[in-house]
Order: structure tokens, then C-alpha cells, then sequence
């Protein structure tokens, strides 16, 4: 274990990453749930331009909340191992966002609220990509390794 002083920092980013997992994967169980309740004449008239979107984003989203979530539970742990899958998971979803913003082909913005309600873009990824999270997580979990190697040696 840490002292508590240094595990502030991966205990905040370890709450971040569980309250935009739990946000993300509950408008997923949402979304589910509509879908499968939809009448047949909905889907008939519009499944087939929602049905492949919104598979991607379900896939997307269980591929990229469930191990930030992991992340998450082992941060607020204060495990070292944590702060390396978190580094993974942010790395990926950077790249996961700028594949999907260069690849859109939607008349709307992914970011935009109608295109987040059908369930077409995830609100918790929606939301960080709006506060730029795996940016800022990235910084936070790995300031002291950064701020160590600027350090002159003698």
C-alpha cells in the first residue's frame, strides 16, 4: 500500500472512472431495454439504419466501461497495477474517440443529445470526451513518473 497522501490522486481518478462506467453502462441497459420493446412496424421503417450503429456502440461501450470500471475499484484500492490497465484503457478509448470522430458519416454530431438518447453514442463516454477524462487521467496517474524523469540527475 501507499501512504494516503499519494493514493489521493488514483482515488479520485478510481471514483471518475466508476461513476462514468455506472453512467454509461446503465444508459446502455436503458437503451437494451428499448430497443427490445420497440413494436415491430419501429423497427421494420428504421432498424436498419439504427441496428448496425447502435450494435457498434453497445460492443464499444461494454469493450470500454467494463475495464474502466476495473480500473476504477483497484484505484480507489490504491493497487499499482490499476494505474498501468488504466493507462491501457485510456489509451485505447483516445484512440477509439478519434477513429470514431474521423469515420462519422451521421448527420448529427455524435455528441449531440437526440444521437446519445437513440443510443448511438455513449453518455459516458459522451461525457469523457467532453471533459477530455482519459487526457486528464492520464496526467493525474502518471504526474510523479513525468515530474521524475524532467529532474536533473547529479
Amino acid at each position: 500500500m501507499f501512504r494516503s497522501k499519494s493514493c489521493l490522486p488514483m482515488r479520485i481518478v478510481g471514483i471518475a472512472n466508476l461513476l462514468f462506467a455506472i453512467i454509461g453502462l446503465a444508459q446502455l441497459l436503458l437503451n437494451i431495454i428499448g430497443y427490445v420493446r420497440l413494436p415491430v412496424s419501429f423497427l421494420d421503417q428504421y432498424g436498419s439504419f439504427t441496428r448496425g450503429r447502435f450494435n457498434f456502440m453497445a460492443i464499444a461501450t461494454i469493450v470500454l466501461l467494463v475495464p474502466l470500471a476495473c480500473a476504477g475499484v483497484g484505484l480507489l484500492r490504491c493497487k499499482r497495477n490499476s494505474v498501468v490497465l488504466s493507462n491501457i484503457v485510456f489509451g485505447v478509448e483516445l484512440l477509439f474517440f478519434v477513429g470514431l470522430f474521423l469515420t462519422w458519416n451521421f448527420a448529427l454530431g455524435p455528441l449531440s443529445p437526440s444521437v446519445i438518447s437513440l443510443g448511438l453514442f455513449n453518455i459516458g463516454l459522451a461525457l469523457q470526451v467532453v471533459t477530455i477524462f482519459p487526457i486528464v487521467g492520464l496526467l493525474v496517474l502518471n504526474k510523479e513518473f513525468l515530474w521524475r524523469s524532467r529532474e536533473p540527475t547529479e
